[in-house]
């Protein structure tokens, strides 16, 4: 998770209090190992896509080393992503 703050850009004055407290509060389920698994036929989103995980032929594969990472195998995947203008290929999602 990422909070990202900034100024207001109609302030010209720094303020005197810099300090301020933020409460998250998360809802959430961990899996058992620790790590989110990856299931096989089901759809996992990347880049806002979904993505079908095979067992076999072109496509996006569970690793079978690193628990949660999965990487792109075939000859000919569907694993393209066009990216400010230039085209790119995904190799990996990585487990964070």
């Amino acid at each position: 998770m990422k909070v990202k703050v900034t100024y207001n850009p109609e302030i010209t004055s720094q303020p005197t209090d810099l300090d301020s407290n933020l409460t998250i509060e998360l809802d959430y389920e961990q899996s058992a190992g620790g790590n989110i698994e990856p299931v096989p036929g089901v759809d996992q989103t990347i880049g806002g896509q979904e993505v079908e995980i095979v067992s076999s032929g072109d496509g996006l594969y569970e690793d079978s080393y690193e628990s949660g990472r999965l990487i792109y195998r075939g000859q000919n995947p569907n694993n393209y992503i066009e990216f400010n203008g230039e085209l790119w290929r995904i190799i990996a999602k990585e487990t964070d």
